[in-house]
């Protein structure tokens, strides 16, 4: 019998790269070992190679070449292979196949919550296409959900999602988009308080938001980022998706009409054909004047890949009237500046070491547990993707091709 609190979790695409380097290491590794079971693992691989010791190794081994794009794994996440494959050769962990081309979720591995005490979370962690008749088949099992983002690939799709939430009986079910960079340690502390920083420091008078990455095209994870039949998008939905979702969670509203949209994509070989999108996207755009937000709130977001290493930069800087806080996502810090004679001083610095995966399941745990709101829910999930998409209207046919460094 388990302990009241903890939270018996399904992983839908359990053997990709997400929760094999984030995910399970912060399941398995940390204090949420103790708050969260994982019941089952669904991956597309068959049954037949899970059967014993060597062909678990053998299947371990493609998936570490295949599907994980760090070539030399951290310690945590050998651990939690270590202790992944353990559970899967000791019967612990039961897996379900699904299929390559439409992923249906067995009755059988529902059919583990029905025989657990405690609650239920299916996550699903599969390819973008599939997200939407995933999250489907979770709904009408009436289980909760965390999606990962996006959390679908269209406008069109996001008008389904709605439509199907707002016709199904939830019955207290909780829906969480698991869009993690909100939840990297000094991205959630400026979030969370954000009106102290209002009250120290004035409105938000421009923002500058950058996730720039020097990763090239080679690998079939990445190329598959921005692969239109698979991605739904390129690289500003891949990625673009996290600017829109931390403007949405500052409570920024946009003024569309202000917006100006460059897409680029770069002569990376690997990536010409026409089925891939974008790998680098430059929005501006400004904010509505609010009670905080100053007038001519402007905000600069870049985001892509193939990046120079001396252009590289995934940090959010945010500008108040006395002053400007940077998140460093590299550096996991939070860089707080008093604006004195025009000078930038250094006020505080701090780094948050945790994973944002770990942020992420602690918000699942307590709102399934306590009914505790949490910071990305489905609902805001959805109006991401509509931005996302609006920006995409914005770009037209303005894409340029070319190196960009």
């Amino acid at each position: 019998m388990l302990e009241n609190g903890v939270v018996h979790l399904s992983a839908i695409g359990g053997f990709g790269n997400v929760y094999l380097i984030r995910k399970f290491p912060v399941l398995f590794n940390s204090d949420l070992a103790s708050k969260f079971k994982v019941v089952s693992v669904a991956d597309i691989y068959d049954e037949e190679r899970l059967k014993d010791r060597k062909s678990i190794d053998d299947l371990f081994e493609e998936i570490k070449s295949s599907r994980i794009k760090e070539k030399e794994l951290k310690p945590e996440i050998e651990k939690s292979l270590y202790i992944l494959k353990g559970k899967l050769l000791d019967r612990s962990l039961p897996y379900f196949q699904l299929n390559k081309d439409s992923p249906v979720i067995p009755y059988e591995l529902f059919g583990l919550f029905d025989r657990l005490d405690g609650n239920a979370v299916v996550d699903v962690s599969a390819p973008n296409k599939y997200h939407l008749s995933l999250a489907e088949q979770v709904l009408r099992r009436n289980v909760s959900l965390l999606l990962e983002k996006p959390a679908v690939i269209s406008s069109r799709e996001a008008d389904e999602l709605g439509i199907l939430l707002r016709s199904s009986n939830l019955n207290g079910t909780k829906l969480i988009d698991a869009e993690h960079y909100s939840h990297y340690g000094n991205v959630r502390y400026y979030i969370d308080h954000f009106e102290s920083y209002i009250s120290q420091f004035g409105k938000v008078t421009g923002m500058e938001l950058s996730i720039r990455e020097d990763e090239d095209f080679s690998s079939g994870r990445n190329r598959e980022t921005v692969e239109r039949s698979k991605s739904g998008g390129g690289i500003w939905l891949d990625t673009g998706i996290h600017i829109m979702a931390f403007l949405r969670n500052i409570g920024a509203g946009i003024d569309w009409n202000s917006a100006e949209v460059q897409p680029y994509k770069s002569l990376d070989k690997d990536i010409q054909d026409a089925k891939y999108g974008e790998t680098r996207m430059d929005v501006e755009l400004d904010v509505k004047e609010e009670k905080n937000f100053s007038k001519n709130c402007h905000v600069k977001a870049s985001v892509g890949k193939s990046f120079a290493k001396k252009d590289k930069s995934k940090c959010f800087v945010v500008y108040h009237i006395n002053g400007k806080v940077e998140m460093d996502i590299v550096t996991k810090e939070l860089r707080v500046y008093d604006k004195k004679n025009e000078e930038y001083l250094l006020q505080s610095s701090k780094p948050f070491e945790e994973d944002a995966f770990y942020n992420v399941f602690r918000d699942l745990h307590e709102c399934i547990t306590q009914d505790v709101a949490p910071l990305t829910s489905l609902s805001k999930a959805l109006d991401n993707v509509r931005d996302v998409f609006r920006v995409y209207d914005k770009a037209g046919s303005k894409l340029i091709m070319g190196d960009y460094n």
